[in-house]
């Protein structure tokens, strides 16, 4: 009889711990379904990744065309960064001296441009008015045609060195025939008579300012670097009309406005802080270089050739 008591006790006990075994898996599982937010997209721990943080990763001209495959790309990869990220900052990553300057560096160069732009947003305005105003007083610009040459590469040092050989004596042809990467190379680089909004930005701002058989570069736009040759100018029957000038016209007067408000807004900052900059550093005196444009490169009349 004894013996059935204890092998009735040995059953109950096993049948407890099975039970409180059972208890334990599923308070976890509750607790585990309870931390993940209903909220969240993704998780990791207690990070979470929400709709609202998902619409700000993705850029607002593709959020009515991204596919659902794209979405799981950017959550696993939200996944991956933050499991990464939590480990390093266990280990302590983030108060290593090196790194935490990095991040303060950050902080200020991102902090900076955010008031940078929000100023200029509220400073910078351009009117129907001026605009019309700056076609009037710059017509000039608009009844003429500008004869160019330009040479094409893909580095600033090739440009430099470009401009080396020009200054030595070499013709503009041959080395527009020899390095250009543009249509024109095998013309001399010669793009023809251009009016305004005729030829790349880039290059227009520069052009329309310069003399007859004037050279400048390098000039930087979407295809590389540019060296360019004003050959000569002409009138046109045609001018370019007001609303033809419009856009560009703005874009214009915007960078001015730009320049000048930042120039106030610096000069604002000074007077309310102590700014002191030593004179020398190092045994080397300290003075800044002049930020105006590089110095255009007279041309010969034998350059051509």
């Amino acid at each position: 009889m004894w013996r059935r008591i204890a092998g009735s006790r040995g059953a109950l006990v096993m049948v407890l711990l099975v039970a409180s075994c059972g208890d334990s898996e599923t308070r976890q599982e509750k607790e585990i379904a309870a931390s993940q937010s209903r909220m969240a997209l993704a998780q990791v721990n207690k990070a979470e990744l929400r709709e609202s943080d998902l619409q700000r990763m993705i850029p607002s001209e593709i959020r009515e065309i991204i596919t659902g495959a794209e979405i799981h790309d950017i959550l696993q990869r939200w996944v991956e960064t933050e499991l990464l990220h939590q480990k390093a900052r266990r280990e302590g990553m983030d108060r290593d001296p090196r790194i935490a300057e990095q991040l303060y560096q950050m902080e200020r160069q991102l902090l900076a441009d955010e008031f940078l732009q929000r100023e200029m947003h509220s400073r910078v305005r351009v009117t129907n008015e001026e605009m019309r105003a700056y076609y009037k007083t710059h017509r000039d610009l608009y009844v003429q045609e500008v004869h160019v040459q330009h040479i094409l590469v893909d580095t600033i040092d090739e440009a430099d060195a470009i401009l080396e050989q020009l200054k030595q004596g070499i013709g503009f042809n041959t080395l527009a025939k020899k390095h250009s990467l543009d249509g024109s190379a095998s013309k001399g680089g010669d793009i023809g008579f251009l009016g305004k909004g005729a030829m790349n930005p880039a290059l227009e701002a520069v052009v329309f300012s310069m003399k007859n058989r004037e050279v400048r570069g390098p000039i930087e736009s979407g295809l590389g670097f540019h060296v360019v040759r004003v050959v000569g100018r002409r009138k046109v029957a045609r001018p370019v009309s007001f609303d033809a000038a419009r856009d560009e016209i703005m874009q214009i007067l915007l960078l001015e406005s730009q320049q000048q408000a930042y120039r106030e807004l610096l000069a604002e900052l000074r007077t309310q802080a102590r700014v002191h900059i030593v004179d020398s550093y190092a045994g080397m005196p300290l003075q800044s270089e002049d930020a105006s444009p590089r110095v255009p490169v007279s041309i010969l009349p034998d350059s051509t050739k």
